[in-house]
């Protein structure tokens, strides 16, 4: 009997272990999304990163770079997002400088619901 005890403390210490590791979270849901991202003057932006943090839904984050005629594009999973412009590296120091603050941080009031196709963005 003690010896069937510890078989299946065995057992169970070896299922513990299998969840110890990580896993990758499916991207399903995932939709093709693309646009354009225009600055303060209305002239596209470009070479800076357009980021997308969840707020709801299947929602993952996601990042965009965003290209010299101010467009972006890939897929994302569809969902409830702020959104925000980080730098690109070295890359446009002065135009990411330029941008206002809030544009620089994700914020509550500014959230768009991804479910493919072109996405049009409000800063």
């Amino acid at each position: 009997m003690i010896r069937g005890l510890s078989q299946i403390g065995f057992l169970l210490f070896l299922v513990s272990l299998a969840g110890c590791g990580q896993t990758a979270v499916p991207n399903v849901g995932a939709v093709e999304v693309s646009g354009t991202v225009n600055g303060p003057d209305g002239k596209p932006l470009k070479d800076l990163i357009l980021n997308f943090q969840p707020t709801g839904g299947n929602a993952q984050q996601s990042a965009f770079p965003i290209k010299a005629d101010g467009t972006f594009g890939g897929k994302m999973n569809a969902g409830k997002y702020t959104y925000f412009i980080s730098a690109d590296g070295k890359k446009n120091e002065a135009g990411f400088k330029s941008l206002p603050a809030g544009w620089k941080e994700g914020s509550l009031d500014r959230q768009v619901e991804v479910a493919g196709g072109k996405i049009e963005l409000k800063f």
